[in-house]
């Protein structure tokens, strides 16, 4: 999951954005993306709200991500295939 987790001094609050394996969240156009292996590479906003959903293979188990501005591209690093 992506949780938010907000320090102050000796104490903590820990709040669950998202619920499932995810993988490798980068910053992205003013929000975020991250890889689910159930889902594929999901875009959200700066709230975690899901703008797009790329398909990705789930065999692939999608677990890294990078953003090419050279090429606008996003790169995903794949175990097994």
């Amino acid at each position: 999951g992506i949780y938010s987790l907000n320090l102050s001094k000796n104490t903590w609050n820990i709040k669950k954005l998202i619920s499932g394996p995810c993988y490798s969240l980068i910053k992205y156009d003013g929000g975020y993306a991250y890889s689910m292996s159930e889902q594929g590479l999901i875009i959200c906003d700066k709230k975690f709200k899901t703008k797009k959903i790329f398909k990705i293979n789930s065999s692939l188990r999608a677990h890294g991500v990078s953003f090419s501005q050279k090429y606008k591209s996003f790169l995903s690093l794949n175990n097994y295939r």
